[in-house]
């Protein structure tokens, strides 16, 4: 399959920062794993763990960090620390927790994966998924470990590749049968990853070799000091990472997944959250091309406070002709008396942006990743 290509909002505004209540705790951990010995080493993830550590310890959270190297066993002790922490604290107040991940990750047997440095990939095909769970976590696990936590919102944000291949050494590549692979991303939850599905995220900048920090970690810092609201800061970071690469072949292209009703701060509790049932976000597919309408509409679900995605694909997998400039919804066909009001508010968020009623496509449940539907912009 070829490459999925991702997104940007095509507007950089200053959002200044607003009135926010410090949380009664905030909670972060941060992972920069930089020695691996049998992947390719990340000379920048060290410091990407130093200098966002540094900033949120500024910013009245309390930091643990996990740098140099690690493995599977170190990190899942260190997230059962962060659980422990959660659960003494939240008894006293609201609890913000924030992950910050930079090193090596993998989209595979439909789940993304964290690995740890001593990751060893074989020297032909891995045939299962043994290999993955004996030196990585997969990231689904994580989350749903972090939901039954109790944290009042988390924040969890991947500087990490999600690329079809694991890299063995110069031009020798292993293929463990990569699939389309999403998180399942729930109520109170921000996602926000460095690369597209089935990407690359650079370690620096072109022409920039001495640079201390990866890009996406670079701009991200750029950014999170002003706390600016989570989507925003999101947005702004695509763009910039976007640009910054856009020589590159292919350019590094950040993706959200916001599922965090009202407005959310990095350095401050959620300003104002409606009162809503734990629904899956909507996730909004798009052509480059259709980048603007993608995020007028995910603008719109937000506002009336809905989850989404931001993801842009070249829908490689479509093999008819592509209806171009068309939008469609692609739906279950029997959906829950919630789920056919959201789908009508979804289909009333498009028509707004595009001027015309979506199309809507029946299929059945094994053919729809995202359920119970998902937006189409050709």
């Amino acid at each position: 399959m070829s490459i999925a290509r991702l997104l940007t909002i095509a507007s950089a505004a200053v959002f200044l920062t607003p009135n926010v209540v410090v949380a009664d705790a905030n909670l972060a951990l941060v992972i920069g794993l930089r020695d691996y010995v049998y992947l390719r080493p990340l000379k920048r993830s060290s410091n990407d763990a130093q200098d966002v550590s540094a900033l949120f310890s500024s910013r009245h959270y309390r930091v643990t960090t996990v740098s140099g190297s690690a493995s599977k066993g170190t990190l899942l002790q260190a997230l059962k620390t962060l659980r422990s922490q959660i659960k003494i604290e939240k008894d006293r107040g609201p609890v913000n927790v924030v992950i910050y991940y930079s090193g090596h990750g993998f989209e595979a047997y439909g789940g993304n994966w964290l690995v740890g440095t001593d990751f060893e990939p074989q020297s032909k095909p891995i045939s299962g998924k043994a290999l993955f769970k004996q030196f990585g976590l997969n990231l689904n696990d994580v989350i749903t470990d972090l939901r039954k936590s109790g944290a009042s919102r988390t924040i969890i944000v991947l500087d990490a590749c999600r690329e079809p291949s694991v890299e063995v050494g110069p031009r020798k590549y292993v293929s463990p049968g990569f699939d389309i692979a999403t998180s399942e991303v729930p109520y109170s939850f921000f996602l926000f990853y460095a690369s597209a599905r089935q990407s690359i995220a650079y370690d620096s900048e072109p022409g920039d070799s001495s640079a201390r920090n990866s890009v996406f970690t670079k701009h991200f810092l750029q950014y999170a000091q002003q706390n600016m609201e989570v989507s925003a800061l999101g947005n702004l970071v695509q763009k910039s990472v976007y640009s910054a690469t856009l020589s590159r072949k292919p350019p590094q292209l950040p993706s959200l997944y916001d599922q965090i009703p009202g407005d959310a701060y990095l350095f401050g509790q959620i300003k104002s959250q409606s009162i809503v049932d734990a629904v899956p976000a909507v996730p909004i597919y798009f052509t480059d091309k259709r980048l603007s309408e993608a995020q007028q509409i995910g603008g719109k679900l937000k506002d009336a406070d809905y989850g989404y995605a931001l993801v842009a694909d070249d829908f490689s997998q479509i093999r008819s002709p592509l209806p171009n400039g068309e939008a469609r919804i692609v739906t279950l066909g029997i959906l829950t008396k919630i789920d056919r009001k959201r789908l009508e508010d979804v289909k009333r968020a498009v028509m707004l942006v595009t001027g015309r009623m979506p199309s809507l496509i029946t299929v059945r449940p094994e053919n729809l990743i995202n359920k119970p539907f998902q937006v189409q912009l050709f």
